[in-house]
């Protein structure tokens, strides 16, 4: 983030995403992983308040705060449509600040992916993206028609953002803990494909990384409100996901940044980190309702 603009999308990209991929795993192909993407997201609406966990001299920030409201409504077999919106505020050493907000809404079903991307900085618009995407052979079809109408292809085999989610809980759920994957979100004016690399840790037991009861930090999960996920939320994974230049194959360049959280089968996540390497952000989960499920799927 800072370099205050760009850093700052980039940053909420990420987030957006974890919440927001092209896939391989180990041995399986794209295409093979993409059909299986049998796993079911609850339409919830989740709330996260910012904090600057750290940084270094470099970096030039003295403090952050901010929130994420981000929610998802839909089914598998009808799509899903999702909305997600970042305010935050940077504060510099120098006593200066920025207010970054980022506004994202789409529809992913197995036709394509439709994206709105608006961001304000200090209330002027910097960004104003509509578009479209659809998978095409070894590449993404693009037609936007903000900033300006124009279609392009982008090669690359890459995921969109819930078709990510999905192959993050299809893999932990097989038991393997790595995934490569190329995603494309719509950011970067709907123009970029974005590698990343994904950890996945053991699953979480019930009783296990919960928060403490009583007040809660900016920045930390509100125990009363994890303890809303409640069973049917399934089990729990710690994943790390790092992002790569984009357009870049990712044995040439490093990570540009990460993203940690814990992972539920059901697509809701807590315990938001960003790591720059020269500073980071954490993200609690301070709210979250779960919204009417969706009609079952055609004959299950």
């Amino acid at each position: 983030m800072f370099q205050y603009g760009l850093r700052s999308i980039q940053f909420s990209r990420a987030l957006a995403g974890g919440a927001v991929v092209a896939i391989t795993l180990w041995g399986s192909s794209f295409s093979a992983a993409a059909q299986k993407a049998a796993v079911d997201l609850a339409p919830h609406r989740a709330v996260y308040d910012l904090k600057l966990d750290d940084s270094t001299d470099r970096s030039g920030i003295a403090g952050a705060d901010g929130r994420i409201v981000y929610e998802v409504n839909g089914s598998r077999c009808e799509g899903y449509t999702s909305t997600f919106r970042l305010v935050m505020r940077i504060f510099d050493t120098k006593g200066g600040s920025q207010l970054t907000d980022l506004q994202t809404s789409s529809y992913e079903s197995a036709e394509g992916f439709d994206f709105t991307v608006r961001t304000f900085a200090n209330g002027v618009a910097t960004e104003n993206t509509l578009g479209r995407a659809r998978h095409a052979d070894d590449a993404v079809a693009v037609d936007l028609k903000r900033p300006e109408e124009e279609s392009l292809t982008l090669k690359g085999k890459a995921l969109f953002p819930v078709e990510h989610t999905q192959a993050i809980i299809d893999t932990a759920q097989a038991g393997k803990n790595i995934l490569e994957a190329d995603t494309f979100d719509g950011s970067e004016s709907g123009r970029a494909i974005f590698p990343t690399l994904t950890v996945i840790g053991k699953p979480i037991g019930a009783e296990e990384n919960l928060p403490q009861a009583g007040d809660h930090k900016r920045g930390e999960d509100d125990a009363a409100v994890v303890a809303r996920i409640g069973k049917r939320a399934g089990t729990a994974w710690p994943v790390t996901v790092s992002y790569y230049a984009p357009n870049t194959p990712m044995e040439e360049s490093e990570p540009v940044y990460e993203i940690s959280f814990i992972q539920y089968a059901n697509g809701v996540t807590r315990r938001l980190r960003l790591d720059y390497g020269d500073f980071s952000v954490d993200g609690g989960l301070s709210a979250l309702e779960y919204e009417k499920p969706a009609a079952p799927c055609p004959g299950e």
